[in-house]
């Protein structure tokens, strides 16, 4: 049975490349308003805004379904009265502004957000008090940056806003089916009627939510687009009891595929309660070095902390002392390089909207300066061949890719859907095999095979890992482990990979990204012990 939230975003017009400014009253009242920006619109003895952006996200009406230990929940609709989120983006300065990239405010040309009712008025009105605040800020870092670049005798950086290839993307958005999760209300009731298997569960719950935020773009050179972002997912969430008599718990949530998305409720529902099932019986980990096997989820983590972060915002802001991501874009210097096992090509793919059925949140057309976006080939045989770019270029780079994303900050290069292609995968048991051959050969009583990676966002209390006896192969449940740190090199130590992937989804800094990972095999790997401590003991125990 398809889904009904994404059978109809799937089944209107696929998004084209536009010449035609869509008609409605976004596009109406960021035109009007731009044109009156470009043409009015200055300070005198402050520098001239050349680039401007204006961006409307609008979220639908959102509907959930849920139940819990086998009790249904009424519908949930929210949103009944649905504002608009407004940004403004304003470059001022030289236009060929060859500055230093020098930021001296975290709130300069920062995005800034507000929430207005829906329509033209309301929009418009928006716009014009947005446009007016950020025009003085920008003007003012503008002046500033003139200033450091005199002192420093600054002449040859690249430029920080470059001219690109026009972006033009708009598909046809129609509005969710009503009523639509009410379809899932049996499947959940009885997917969370689990006391029996599990009758030291205080509370499992399953809830599937229906939503989707609409965008429009425009900015002053000319650039637009319009899309719909589906926002439908499945959440588990469950608290229970350890067998020391501990309360525990844990949330995690999933997109929801295109189609047979009530058997990826079933396989989720079922994962879920191993691994909270693992949790209860497992042991405290111990200091460790040595391989470990991460299976698909545990490896998309992995990635996303150690390569991803990595290669995003090439270009660093140099007051970093208020960059909340000063520890990002650590590849930027290692063009060429082997950043990664050469068993790996890597590919940022923004225009992919789906893989194998499961969607990807960081599907792009256009991205946050009105660019074009590029797929690009990170890295091919372990060495790094490409970054994202925007409009503020670094050394090397002679024009944006298109990947100029915004965010909770305006807008930075990032990746979208990073997918990891081993040059030879294996089959997962074989690589659980080559993992004891390796453990054996060091000598080691056991190794670890990680499901979750540690830290994941709402999974912290689940079991992250199990560690397997060299001896005789049986497996048993572990918590309490951290990677440190210097973990980011082992990703040269990467030493197989599986031949299925799976698709591993974060949000960081209000920008969605994507990683398609297979399982990994990582020949060296120091793991630490959490010193977080356990709540306190209960005064009776557990009953019987």
């Amino acid at each position: 049975m398809k889904n009904l939230f994404f059978l109809l975003l799937m089944c209107v017009a696929m998004g084209v490349q536009a010449e035609t400014l869509p008609d409605n009253i976004y596009f109406r009242a960021m035109q009007d308003e731009m044109n009156r920006s470009k043409k009015e619109l200055r300070v005198k003895g402050s520098a001239k805004p050349f680039y401007i952006a204006y961006r409307v996200r609008r979220p639908s009406p959102s509907q959930e379904i849920a139940a819990d230990l086998g009790q249904l929940f009424p519908l949930q609709e929210e949103n009944k009265f649905t504002g608009v989120g407004i940004s403004v983006y304003i470059y001022a300065g030289d236009k060929q502004n060859n500055s230093s990239g020098y930021e001296d405010d975290y709130y300069a040309r920062t995005v800034l957000a507000g929430r207005t009712g829906d329509s033209y008025e309301s929009v418009r009105d928006a716009l014009w008090q947005l446009t007016d605040l950020e025009y003085v800020k920008a003007s003012n870092v503008a002046e500033k940056k003139e200033a450091y670049k005199r002192r420093k005798n600054v002449t040859q950086e690249p430029a920080d806003f470059s001219r690109a290839p026009q972006g033009k993307y708009v598909e046809e958005i129609a509005a969710l089916s009503p009523r639509a999760v009410a379809q899932y209300a049996p499947l959940l009731q009885a997917l969370s009627n689990q006391t029996a298997a599990y009758p030291y569960l205080e509370q499992y719950q399953i809830a599937v939510r229906q939503g989707q935020t609409e965008e429009y773009f425009l900015d002053s050179e000319g650039d637009f687009y319009q899309l719909a972002i589906p926002t439908s997912q499945v959440t588990f969430q469950a608290k229970w009891h350890t067998k020391d008599g501990y309360s525990e718990g844990a949330s995690v949530s999933f997109p929801l595929p295109s189609e047979n998305e009530e058997n990826f409720i079933r396989e989720r529902a079922a994962q879920f309660l191993q691994q909270m099932q693992r949790s209860r019986q497992a042991v405290k980990g111990a200091p460790y070095l040595g391989p470990v096997l991460l299976m698909p989820q545990a490896a998309g983590g992995y990635l996303n902390q150690f390569f991803v972060r990595n290669v995003r915002h090439a270009k660093p802001l140099l007051s970093a002392v208020h960059d909340t991501d000063a520890s990002s874009g650590r590849f930027r210097d290692k063009m060429g390089m082997r950043v990664i096992s050469p068993i790996f090509d890597v590919f940022d793919r923004p225009l992919l909207r789906q893989y194998q059925g499961k969607p990807l949140l960081g599907f792009m057309p256009v991205d946050g300066e009105g660019v074009a976006a590029q797929e690009l080939q990170l890295v091919s045989g372990g060495k790094l061949k490409a970054l994202p770019s925007s409009r503020s270029l670094v050394p090397g780079q002679k024009q944006s890719n298109g990947h100029g994303r915004m965010g909770n900050q305006y807008p930075r290069p990032t990746v979208t859907n990073v997918f990891f292609e081993p040059t030879n995968p294996l089959p997962t048991d074989q690589l659980e095999s080559e993992l004891l051959t390796r453990c054996r050969e060091q000598e080691l009583e056991y190794c670890y095979i990680f499901h979750v990676f540690p830290g994941q966002a709402g999974a912290d209390k689940l079991a992250t890992a199990e560690r397997i006896y060299t001896q005789d192969g049986h497996k048993e449940p572990v918590y309490g482990l951290e990677w440190t740190e210097v973990a980011s090199g082992s990703l040269r130590d990467i030493w197989a990979a599986g031949a299925e992937k799976e698709v591993f989804n974060s949000v960081e800094n209000g920008v969605p990204v994507s990683v398609v990972a297979p399982a990994l095999l990582i020949d060296n790997v120091e793991l630490m012990v959490t010193q977080k401590q356990p709540d306190q003991k209960p005064f009776l125990p557990l009953p019987n």
